[in-house]
């Protein structure tokens, strides 16, 4: 996905092995800043949410937008216009545009419609298991319609093996005779044995719940899944931060907000990039902001893809919980000017057994 990058501004924390007895804080008197787009903007969600990484994927790829800029609205439900319009973008790495067919032949579909290009483009490719008629856009998709959706997608645009099936697990969900539909029916055997569409278990019962809707968190866990399968796309944008990296990124916004600066967002691109250091660092054995090879921060950052301009690197190693390396930096003038600066806007962190790095972007 092509990122639009404006000026803003991250920390990146890298952590390493753990030294006894020893406290260093490093600073950096090579620093440039750099600029960021947040990788995920959205107010109600969090680390701490079952969902969170599978929405974050879904952002990072840009393939499944929230309600707002600033709200993903997890718990509200998915229309079946917006699978399709997902599946789309999945497909094709974009949204629609004047160029793309908007005529088709459901009665409920305008070609003027937003979803009218999304619906068209699934007609034509026997996404849809029809092309006439109403086909109710704004309906809250259910969890067999889903599956369904997704696997007509894999058999007529894809080379995945779209006949596997698993009898054994698919025969413990007591509720699978309810599945309404020939196509449903196969393709939610298909999406269990896949694990893109997982039953629910309850007092020993096993479900699979196809008429349920699901919501947008739902959706997007079962469309993640599915792009595990597809070949060309990056990798996970990597895991929720750990509870010391969370930590970390509150202290530093306690401290801007002490100092009435704006507090900082995640970046999970930076997060990444932070462990990655952090794991060299240690395998390598050296702490330094430049890896042995000549790599610098920019030359990450770039590698990355990310835009930038300026940047700046603290490093610490030994101090044993999150209040110890922040009391520390705040200690170190330079460092101190790093976590205050005023232009900051985003942040990444990373953590391995105690050596810790902020690299500060805007």
């Amino acid at each position: 996905m092509k990122r639009i990058i404006s000026l803003l501004l991250a920390i990146l924390m890298l952590f390493g092995i753990f030294m006894p007895g020893a406290l260093a804080a490093e600073q950096d008197t090579n620093s440039t800043i750099i600029s960021l787009q947040s990788s995920l903007p959205f107010h109600d969600v969090n680390p701490n949410n079952w969902f969170y990484t599978y929405v974050r994927t879904m952002h990072v790829e840009g393939v499944m937008q929230g309600t707002t800029a600033n709200a993903f609205a997890p718990n509200q439900t998915f229309s079946r216009a917006q699978v399709l319009a997902t599946l789309f973008r999945i497909h094709h790495g974009r949204s629609a545009n004047a160029t793309d067919p908007r005529n088709n032949n459901f009665s409920d579909v305008a070609s003027t419609a937003w979803s009218a290009p999304y619906i068209t483009w699934a007609a034509n490719n026997q996404i849809l298991p029809a092309t006439s008629g109403a086909f109710g856009p704004n309906q809250a998709a259910m969890r067999q319609e889903i599956a369904l959706f997704i696997h007509r997608y894999v058999i007529n645009l894809t080379n995945l093996n779209s006949g596997s099936v698993a009898n054994a697990q698919w025969n413990r969900f007591t509720d699978r005779g309810q599945i309404s539909g020939q196509g449903a029916y196969n393709a939610l055997r298909w999406a269990n044995n896949n694990g893109i569409v997982t039953g629910i278990e309850r007092d020993g019962a096993f479900t699979i719940a196809p008429t349920a809707t699901a919501t947008r968190a739902q959706a997007a866990t079962m469309l993640v899944r599915l792009l595990g399968l597809l070949p060309g796309f990056p990798p996970d944008p990597g895991p929720a931060p750990s509870a010391f990296e969370q930590r970390v990124f509150e202290l530093i916004n306690i401290q801007r907000a002490n100092r009435g600066l704006q507090a900082l967002a995640w970046h999970d691109g930076l997060a990444n990039l932070a462990r990655a250091h952090s794991v060299d660092m240690v395998n390598r054995d050296f702490f330094h902001h430049t890896c042995p090879s000549g790599r610098s921060l920019a030359d990450r950052l770039n590698d990355a893809g990310l835009r930038w301009s300026i940047a700046a690197t603290n490093l610490a190693f030994g101090f044993p919980t999150p209040e110890a390396v922040v009391s520390a930096w705040m200690d170190s003038q330079e460092q101190r000017e790093h976590i205050l600066h005023p232009g900051l806007r985003h942040l990444g962190v990373g953590f391995h057994n105690y050596h810790w790095t902020l690299k500060f972007i805007g």
